[in-house]
């Protein structure tokens, strides 16, 4: 065991507690803008395949 404090514990317990929200609404942001990125992948891919189409 550690020589730290016990108050030190806590800070670093709130500290990991207090990230967990955030971490949510960033992993809630990643999904949604991954969503925008493959819709968007799949327009390009299909303009490519237009292009192609006509040559």
């Amino acid at each position: 065991m550690t020589n730290k404090p016990q108050n030190s514990f806590n800070s670093e317990e709130l500290d990991c507690c207090n990230q967990l929200p955030r971490r949510g609404i960033i992993t809630e942001k990643l999904v949604a803008e991954s969503q925008i990125v493959s819709e968007e992948s799949i327009k390009v891919l299909r303009e490519f395949e237009e292009i192609e189409e006509d040559n």
